[in-house]
């Protein structure tokens, strides 16, 4: 359908002046989409268009009136001035009259929208900043507890090394003490006092028909030779380290070598404090050879 003129029932002073209301509001809206650029630009154009009618002589200054003419003009000057501070002071009045005796409306939804958007952004930047402040202090907390647990990580490796390192050192030193003392007590020299080897020297193993002796951990000094007696019946074995212990049960034959006795140490008729080892009742008592061979010749 063929959209109908609606200016066709108009006369033409209501076409003109509606054509002028339309000029004039596509004016406002064309100033209200300009930038400053834009209206700087614009003032520009306007003070070299001033200046060349200036200088073309279409615009006068006051110097090139009359004296007459410089008194109206002035004169209107005056009076164009003080109605526009009349209208000033009157609209000021109004204004405070207005907001005196009037409660305060609500404001337009235009203003109301703009003011609150306004007083969110100011809002949600504060609390923005508040909650940065908040992080930058847990930031620095967490930092200096990291630090810490990292050192206390570093001395804790440090300690498992040292741990380590002596541990083993501790390992292959008690292994060797143990294949000495093993090789001591397996020696002939020194195993002449019993019946057998096999008989009396057990390593880890408790056996209640033949003497026991514990050879773990226990120091011994391997760098001297047993002593022997005057009497035939005593034998007299090197000192022993203090850290070690050797008790003896109710019964004097059964002689019981162990580190875990800790009552006082017998010690023999000169009082030096040697272990005194007595044979068995049911074996033979101990010959010297050496004494053996003396007494042959």
């Amino acid at each position: 359908m063929p959209r109908k003129n609606r200016l066709q029932n108009l006369t033409d002073e209501e076409k003109k002046l509606r054509r002028r209301e339309q000029k004039k509001l596509s004016m406002r809206r064309a100033r209200a989409k300009l930038t400053e650029a834009d209206v700087e630009e614009i003032r520009k154009k306007d003070r070299e268009r001033y200046h060349k009618k200036k200088d073309r002589g279409d615009i006068k200054t006051i110097d090139q009136y009359t004296p007459r003419q410089q008194r109206q003009i002035r004169k209107m000057w005056r009076e164009k001035s003080k109605k526009r501070r009349e209208l000033l002071k009157m609209r000021k009045a109004t204004d405070a009259l207005i907001q005196e005796d009037t409660p305060p409306s609500s404001p337009s939804a235009s203003f109301s929208r703009v003011e609150s958007g306004r007083a969110v952004a100011a809002r949600n930047k504060r609390a923005r900043l508040a909650e940065n402040e908040v992080l930058k202090k847990k930031v620095l907390h967490m930092g200096k507890v990291i630090k810490k647990y990292r050192m206390r990580i570093r001395r804790l490796e440090e300690r498992k090394q040292k741990a380590s390192k002596s541990s083993s050192k501790n390992k292959v030193l008690k292994t060797d003490i143990r294949k000495a003392v093993h090789d001591f007590l397996m020696d002939d020299e020194y195993s002449r006092l019993t019946a057998g080897k096999n008989e009396t020297i057990t390593r880890n193993k408790n056996s209640d028909d033949s003497d026991e002796i514990f050879t773990q951990n226990l120091p011994l000094r391997l760098n001297k030779r047993p002593r022997f007696s005057s009497s035939s019946d005593d034998v007299s074995l090197p000192k022993h380290d203090e850290r070690s212990r050797f008790r003896s049960d109710s019964d004097d034959s059964d002689v019981i070598f162990t580190p875990r006795h800790r009552h006082p140490l017998p010690t023999d008729s000169s009082g030096e404090g040697d272990f005194i080892v007595r044979p068995q009742q049911s074996q033979k008592p101990f010959v010297d050879p050496y004494t053996d061979s003396d007494n042959d010749e």
